[in-house]
């Protein structure tokens, strides 16, 4: 806790002396930390698109069933 407590005044100290410094390394770092969060959120896309296909066929199908009263009005509920 020491430690950590230590670590925290040297930031707070970094920060205070060198403002414009500090603030430009925190963006870059926030800024670099949401590319790769857009990079993770993009390769999950085509998995999403592919889920909400197979769901719609699978409602179009249940309402199908429903509508041919091949399904009962309870179970479709």
């Amino acid at each position: 806790m020491e430690n950590i407590t230590e670590v925290l005044r040297k930031i707070a100290q970094y920060s205070l002396a060198n403002k414009e410094e500090f603030e430009a390394l925190v963006k870059s770092s926030l800024a670099k930390e949401q590319t790769e969060e857009i990079k993770k959120q993009k390769k999950r896309i085509p998995q999403i698109t592919d889920r909400m296909e197979q769901i719609e066929r699978v409602m179009n199908k249940l309402y199908e069933d429903n509508a041919l009263g091949n399904i009962e009005p309870k179970r479709y509920e």
